[in-house]
């Protein structure tokens, strides 16, 4: 789960931006379910309801805006069968509360209901979406930018997540609406750190992210912090199954309006986009469910190399001096020492593998510690340090077991996540 402070009920809250239905399900699906079904708390707030999509099924493409013989209604037939779609895809992705901009939480107070419409695009001689030849009024494009963010702000402050996921800058692939997502959820995040209004105090998110584009002109920073997560196919699969109007989907491959197929991946990147004070000085990274991976670099690799050894030759040391103190019940000795130096590594084992978010660095201490406790069995002068009863024997030979009890769950995950990218 990421790492940062939990709510008050122990749930890690997530909250999504897209500017369209079947946004959230192409782009972020995965990672949507993932943390859905890992126990998290995951929302979705959708800026349009894609009234100017292009549509797929002929027996519904009376709905398009534009065509030759289409219900001229401003898009109206088609937003309501696309929120249709939409409260099957977050249904089957698990999330627990869906939200339009303009309505409910996602209102600022005071203000009167608004419904944006989609403002509709055209493709560039570069192959990248661009505004339309005509805009509506109404559009979300053209709303006033403060007026979007402190809707956004309104929801941020009510919901109080851990996390915000929405686009980079540009969009992912130039939609004006997509931008737009952007700049009004980088504009709520300050709005909804530095003030509060009637009904809600501040609250500074601790992380957001943008989503990583998968276009090839618009390569992500390798300098960037990116995290990669391995979400739930099945459930994406099943969301983008449920936006008919706007994708065909075929068992692990999809197409949308051009009809050209493309692989269907629940592996979905993620780069940081705004971190908090707080967070910054407390973190040790953002993200870190089985199934994400950051880029470390050697220094962060060497100071977890270091910070294991050192531990185990301590871990070595205390233990050592623990294993032999004993204790007599009747006729049975009890040797608590060796048993209290077993919790000790187990701990140790434990807290570093978190910390350093690795299963080696777990299991390098366990081997630290059993090759240290080696040497101190071996005899110099009248004695060795470890002898070769049942004290010496139980704290030597049960770092092994300790070492790989400790290892077990991070083990289980990491087969779980072999499994998942077989899937994919």
């Amino acid at each position: 789960m990421p790492a940062v402070p939990a709510a008050a009920d122990g749930k890690y809250r997530l909250l999504l931006v897209h500017a369209h239905p079947d946004d959230e399900s192409i782009a972020t699906g995965g990672t949507m379910a993932y943390f859905a079904h890992s126990g998290a708390e995951v929302s979705l707030l959708t800026s349009t309801r894609g009234e100017l999509g292009e549509v797929i099924p002929a027996e519904l493409k009376h709905l398009e805006q534009g065509l030759p013989g289409a219900v001229d209604d401003g898009g109206r037939g088609l937003a309501r069968v696309r929120e249709a779609e939409l409260g099957q895809a977050v249904a089957a992705l698990g999330v627990q509360q869906h939200f339009f901009l303009g309505q409910g939480l996602a209102l600022a107070p005071g203000e009167p209901a608004t419904v944006y419409r989609d403002s509709g695009m055209s493709w560039g001689s570069d192959g990248r979406a661009q505004a339309a030849a005509k805009v509506l009024p109404g559009s979300f494009s053209r709303a006033p930018l403060e007026e979007v963010a402190g809707h956004t702000a309104a929801l941020i402050r009510a919901l109080r997540p851990d996390v915000v996921i929405s686009y980079a800058a540009d969009g992912g692939y130039g939609h004006p609406d997509h931008v737009r997502t952007h700049q009004m959820t980088v504009a709520a995040l300050e709005l909804a750190a530095t003030s509060a209004d009637s009904q809600h105090a501040a609250w500074n998110v601790p992380l957001s992210y943008s989503i990583l584009s998968d276009r090839a002109e618009r390569p992500h920073d390798p300098a960037a912090e990116v995290f990669w997560i391995d979400g739930e196919l099945a459930a994406k699969r099943e969301a983008m199954r449920a936006h008919q109007t706007q994708i065909l989907v075929e068992h692990n491959r999809f197409a949308l309006s051009d009809l050209s197929f493309r692989p269907l991946s629940a592996r979905e990147g993620f780069q940081l986009l705004r971190i908090s004070a707080t967070e910054h000085q407390a973190r040790q990274g953002l993200l870190s469910p089985a199934g994400a991976t950051a880029k470390r670099s050697l220094t962060d690799w060497l100071g977890y190399t270091l910070s294991s050894v050192l531990a185990g030759v301590l871990v070595a040391a205390l233990g050592t001096m623990l294993h032999s103190r004993t204790s007599t019940l009747g006729d049975w000795q009890l040797p608590w020492g060796a048993l209290l130096a077993l919790v000790l590594l187990g701990s140790t084992i434990t807290l570093l593998s978190a910390w350093a978010r690795s299963v080696t660095m777990g299991l390098l201490l366990g081997i630290i510690t059993y090759a240290t406790c080696v040497i101190f069995s071996i005899p110099r002068g009248p004695a060795p340090l470890i002898l070769g009863n049942l004290a010496g024997s139980l704290w030597l030979y049960g770092i092994a077991v300790v070492t790989l009890l400790s290892m077990l769950p991070a083990l289980i995950a990491a087969l779980r996540r072999k499994a998942k990218t077989q899937n994919r």
